[in-house]
Parts: structure tokens; sequence; C-alpha cells
């Protein structure tokens, strides 16, 4: 069970070496960083939601 001591161990990176924080950083911050949004896109892991959140924003 988690609780407020619990520890996260890192297992592995992903390959693309894109960090959680880098990715919610460019979906409410870099909204105009055209470079960050098609390396995130790259992600096969990434929650479809999230994918057409991203190509929304290349859209516009």
């Amino acid at each position: 069970m988690i609780n407020a001591k619990s520890e996260f161990v890192l297992i592995d990176r992903h390959p693309l070496k894109i960090s959680v924080f880098e990715t919610m950083n460019t979906l409410f911050h870099q909204n105009n960083n055209v470079e960050s949004i098609r390396k995130t896109l790259q992600i096969e892991e990434l929650a479809l939601f999230m994918k057409e959140k991203f190509n929304n924003k290349l859209m516009k």
C-alpha cells in the first residue's frame, strides 16, 4: 500500500529520456514549443487523450 512514507524507486528510464515533468511543462506552459511537442508525441505509451491535446496544440 502507498502511504506518506512510501518511496519512489526509478527502475528504468524511457529511451526518449522525457520526464513526466517535461511532459506536463510542455502541455501547460510551453504551448509554442513545437520541438518539445513533437518529441513528446513520439512516446508510444502516452495516453490517447494526451496525444490529442498535443496534436491540437500543433494545429494552432
